[in-house]
């Protein structure tokens, strides 16, 4: 009999941006969120000539949804001051943003595999933005960054 497929969990994850110096090992950096990884297809309607109740959909193109990538504010680093020369000086320079899904038996401190990756080809930032300040929480404080990329690799 099979062993029973449990889902993975989505807590235990790595952030590397390859060719970044000063993140720790291969540029990987620590998130405490990541959202909108995705791609889509779009299509084309064609109707077929004398059917009017024929239509149809042919794929054209992908498109991939930004991806944005949450932590808490550091005040000086290597991957703020890429994304502040992107936003600021209008200067890009596209990295390969690799994000592993890892195994939760894994021990932090050992070397996790991945379960999963997707490496997101030719990023470069689009939006940089802080959360809330308020003076009646006890938050930290929470950057996020905002990527575009040109093509996503799941491996």
């Amino acid at each position: 009999m099979d062993p029973i497929y449990y889902p993975p969990t989505s807590f235990y994850f790595k952030v590397s941006f390859m060719n970044l110096s000063g993140q720790g090992k291969n540029g990987e950096t620590s998130f405490k969120e990541v959202t909108g990884l995705g791609v889509s297809n779009s299509t084309e309607t064609v109707t077929e000539g004398g059917l009017l109740e024929y239509q149809h959909k042919l794929p054209t193109n992908y498109s991939y949804t930004n991806v944005v990538l949450k932590r808490g504010l550091l005040t000086d680093s290597d991957l703020q001051k890429w994304v502040e020369n992107a936003v600021k000086n209008f200067e890009f320079t596209p990295l390969t943003v690799q994000i592993e899904l890892l195994k939760p038996e894994d021990k932090p401190g050992s070397n996790p595999s991945a379960i999963k990756t997707w490496a997101l080809h030719n990023a470069w930032p689009v939006k940089w933005e802080l959360s809330n300040m308020d003076s009646l929480q006890n938050d930290v404080l929470i950057e996020s960054m905002e990527l575009a990329f040109s093509y996503l690799e799941s491996k």
